[in-house]
């Protein structure tokens, strides 16, 4: 019902289709790429506030920097830590742990959401509302599906329609859509009706800017895909993707399927690989470029995540590991 603009995908490997053989260290060090925590979790996510969730077996547990299993895995599944707090799960139920593993809201939830802005998402009995960070519900569990908060408004959906409302639990748009996405520059997509359309943060469609909805500018860069037939991309993962700065002006050209917001300097990207009879659309190995689109690390992995916190999450030989920026 809602959509994100960057939903991850977990694609096989293909082949090594971005030109490059070298590091180029330009604006790297000699250390930048360097795998620094072996390849050795079946999953794994990027650091927050010291700490990266990452998957044994089936549990999930938390590691530091020098890979010392901090919070040990034990949890069906687990979430980066946001303002001091994971959300985890346990059994059937979905709670908050600090820094060291403790409890501050017990599981109790049956689906909650990471904290943004103060809030996070939280379930009971089929509905769903927003709790602080004391486990309390001030906006009571009464939407169908909420989504989390982004420049002051949360998307949820009532009566089958989409709309948004402020930290206080009332609706500034009214829920008339069938899609939405969370706002991003004071602007969102929303869909009904069959049509994809822009609005403001007041609900008054726009015209975006740079003809796509909800640009989001990372480190003065944001990503936009230019492919000519939108369905190419959508269901066949043939994109035209590349990067512009605020002042529109195409500054990597649109040449990735694949591409994330840049962080600590570099992006991963990816190029189309093809399809397979069972996985669908696979792309190519991830490497990093920098912002003049020159490669910085060489594609060499199955799959990649953002810098964050001096470290990068990648997946090499089916294992998740770490290399540093």
């Amino acid at each position: 019902m809602f959509a994100s603009s960057s939903q991850p995908i977990n694609a096989k490997d293909a082949s090594r289709t971005l030109p490059v053989t070298h590091n180029s260290k330009q604006n790297g060090t000699p250390q930048t790429g360097k795998l620094v925590i072996s390849p050795q979790f079946d999953d794994a996510y990027s650091f927050a506030e010291g700490l990266a969730a990452i998957k044994i077996g089936s549990k999930w547990g938390y590691i530091d920097k020098t890979n010392k299993k901090v919070i040990r895995p034990q949890f069906e599944y687990a979430t980066s830590f946001s303002q001091g707090l994971a959300l985890v799960g346990i059994g059937n139920k979905s709670g908050y742990i600090d820094k060291t593993g403790k409890f501050v809201i017990q599981p109790k939830f049956d689906v909650a959401g990471s904290f943004s802005q103060g809030l996070a998402t939280a379930s009971l009995g089929g509905k769903s509302g927003y709790i602080d960070k004391t486990g309390k519900f001030v906006i009571q569990p009464k939407f169908d599906v909420a989504g989390s908060f982004s420049e002051g408004l949360a998307a949820v959906s009532i009566g089958g329609k989409i709309g948004y409302i402020d930290k206080t639990g009332k609706f500034v748009i009214q829920p008339k859509f069938n899609h939405a996405q969370s706002f991003s520059g004071g602007q969102a997509k929303v869909g009904a009706d069959g049509k994809l359309s822009c609005i403001d943060k007041t609900g008054k469609f726009i015209q975006p800017q740079f003809g796509e909805c909800g640009l989001t500018f990372s480190e003065g860069l944001a990503v936009v895909n230019r492919t000519e037939e939108p369905a190419l991309c959508s269901m066949r993962g043939q994109c035209n993707v590349g990067y512009i700065d605020k002042t529109g002006k195409m500054v990597i050209e649109p040449k990735f399927s694949l591409a994330s917001n840049f962080s600590e300097g570099l992006a991963v990207v990816s190029t189309f690989g093809g399809h397979d009879p069972g996985l669908g659309v696979v792309f190519g190995n991830r490497g990093y470029i920098d912002k003049t689109g020159k490669v910085i690390i060489p594609a060499e992995f199955e799959d990649a995540s953002s810098f964050s916190e001096g470290l990068a999450a990648v997946k090499t030989g089916g294992k998740w590991g770490y290399i540093s920026r």
